[in-house]
């Protein structure tokens, strides 16, 4: 029981330390001066989607002791705020409400893999 509690632990410090490393990488492109440059015609909105899902889900994965009802809320308001403040911060970029959507598609995304992965966790025990 004592090693149980001990790695659990240890893996949630693991994975607070990867959500912050998430978030810094997040802010950082979100916040740069300039864009990153298009792969594809709308890339942004790709990277957009896989950036917020991957800080979502390592979030959430970091935070099992919040409510749901209380973290998908909150990070969906962080993430349409991220967006409104580049445009603010940033005079050579402005916001968008397609990258705001986009952002929200990736917190969705993130939603249903930890619905998935909650599934598989309960019906292994």
């Amino acid at each position: 029981m004592a090693i149980k509690m001990h790695l659990k632990k240890r893996n949630q410090i693991l994975s607070m330390v990867l959500f912050i490393c998430c978030a810094i990488t997040v802010s950082w492109g979100i916040f740069r001066s300039t864009p990153l440059p298009e792969i594809f015609y709308q890339s942004d909105k790709a990277l957009h989607i896989m950036a917020f899902t991957a800080m979502a889900f390592v979030g959430r994965m970091s935070t099992p002791m919040l409510s749901p009802f209380l973290y998908w809320p909150t990070i969906a308001a962080i993430v349409v705020s991220m967006e409104y403040v580049q445009g603010v911060l940033q005079i050579t970029r402005t916001s968008s409400l397609e990258d705001a959507v986009a952002n929200l598609m990736g917190i969705g995304l993130a939603f249903v893999v930890v619905k998935i992965v909650d599934k598989k966790m309960s019906g292994s025990e």
